[in-house]
């Protein structure tokens, strides 16, 4: 019989082993806790940055295409100013006003557009007004044909025009044909369009439409057309003869070469704020057209909506300035630290300068060559992170003066703003 073997207890394991086995320890846990958290705060960071400069990026893209519709739109329609015949300067409207180009600087505040609280100017921006033939024809008319009759003192007249001009060119005359059917269907009262008459000899003078106007229709094409108008007696049959020459129908006008309705257009920053109402909520303007009868205080179509034509938003400031020949040298010289010196040819490039000099109004009516024009924009929103660079001045506005000093504020400093100007030469006319 086999002895029983003796009992030997199984080797412990190696502590290698035992460790392998027993997983993390809290201390391993706790640094590979902090390293992902780490990562997920770099990661969120990344985003967050990303976001931030995608979010910025947008604004300032808004921003320059406002500066860009806003710049674009102004300079184009100035430089349709006078289109027609009508002429920049008169003298008999010393500046700052004018024919084709009429300028108010740094508006007071409580500047409302024709008086209407729907269309307040931000105070301290400038309004241009611009007057032309815009949309519609210049109507060629044969002084030799008779269609022109009007005897001097009368108070009204008629002008007839033709749907091929004197040499044979086509001319609509839908819009004259409107204008006829218009005269006495505005909204709260008749409908008085300008009529810009022009001699062969540069003579021009603004008479008002009045009913009694005649078209031929020939076949779905208007073939003539027969407009009365008022030179005295009218709705505004006095506010267009000052736009006339000498302001005044001449009486050396006997005869008509050129003919078009006459429109004007005022462009302006209006004073919106982001609560209705709130004067001391965040300010976010608006550059605005307003179309008006021209040389009066009613808005066209007498519908306030003709008032407020938003052209881009975030618009801060509109700035001008008038490079007027004052010298008759034909040359624009500038002299922008003084705006009292005599050889400065600027109006409103400088503080001091004053449009009662008699050296604007040489000649009796210096040439008006250049418009400056100077818009100023800024992003929709503040960026918490971002400080720009105070403003200084633009061309004769000073924003370290109350109250423009308060956008050199820390706060209005968070936002992006850009400048641009643009030369205009009113010579191209």
């Amino acid at each position: 019989m086999t002895a029983p073997r003796p009992f030997r207890p199984r080797p412990a394991a190696p502590a290698r082993a035992r460790r392998a086995e027993a997983g993390f320890t809290v201390a391993e846990m706790l640094v590979t806790l902090l390293l992902t958290a780490l990562v997920l705060i770099a990661v969120l960071a990344l985003f967050d940055m990303t976001g931030r400069t995608a979010r910025t990026q947008t604004h300032v893209a808004e921003m320059q295409q406002s500066l860009r519709v806003a710049q674009q739109t102004l300079v184009r329609m100035v430089r349709m100013a006078g289109r027609g015949g009508l002429p920049t300067r008169d003298g008999a409207r010393p500046l700052p006003g004018g024919v084709a180009v009429e300028l108010l600087n740094n508006a007071p505040a409580g500047t409302l557009i024709a008086g209407d609280d729907s269309a307040p100017v931000l105070e301290g921006t400038d309004v241009v007004t611009v007057r032309g033939v815009f949309d519609s024809p210049i109507y060629q008319v044969n002084p030799a044909s008779g269609a022109f009759s009007y005897t001097a003192g009368d108070p009204t007249g008629s002008l007839t025009l033709l749907s091929r001009s004197p040499t044979g060119a086509p001319q609509p005359l839908e819009a004259v044909r409107d204008a006829i059917q218009a005269v006495g269907n505005a909204t709260g009262g008749t409908h008085p369009e300008a009529l810009l008459l022009v001699s062969p000899l540069g003579d021009w003078a603004v008479v008002e439409l009045v009913p009694g106007g005649t078209f031929v229709d020939g076949g779905g094409e208007v073939t003539e057309a027969t407009l009365q108008f008022q030179v005295t007696g009218g709705d505004f049959s006095a506010q267009y003869a000052a736009l006339s020459r000498g302001g005044a129908f001449p009486a050396t006008l006997e005869t008509v070469a050129y003919a078009g309705l006459l429109e004007e257009y005022r462009f302006y920053v209006r004073e919106v704020r982001e609560v209705a109402g709130d004067a001391d909520s965040l300010l976010v303007p608006e550059l605005v057209r307003a179309r008006l009868y021209p040389n009066t205080d009613v808005a066209y179509q007498r519908q306030t909506a003709s008032l407020t034509q938003v052209i881009a938003d975030n618009v801060l400031d509109l700035q001008t300035a008038l490079g007027i020949d004052h010298d008759g040298d034909e040359m624009i010289e500038e002299v922008a630290a003084d705006g009292a010196d005599a050889a400065d040819e600027w109006l409103f490039n400088a503080a001091g300068d004053n449009p009662a000099d008699g050296k604007w109004n040489a000649f009796g009516g210096s040439p008006l060559y250049y418009l400056r024009i100077n818009t100023l924009v800024r992003t929709d929103r503040a960026e918490p992170y971002y400080e720009g660079e105070e403003l200084a001045t633009i061309e004769d506005k000073d924003y370290s003066a109350s109250p423009f000093a308060r956008l050199n504020e820390e706060w209005a400093r968070r936002f992006h703003r850009r400048q641009m100007r643009t030369v205009v030469d009113l010579r191209n006319l």
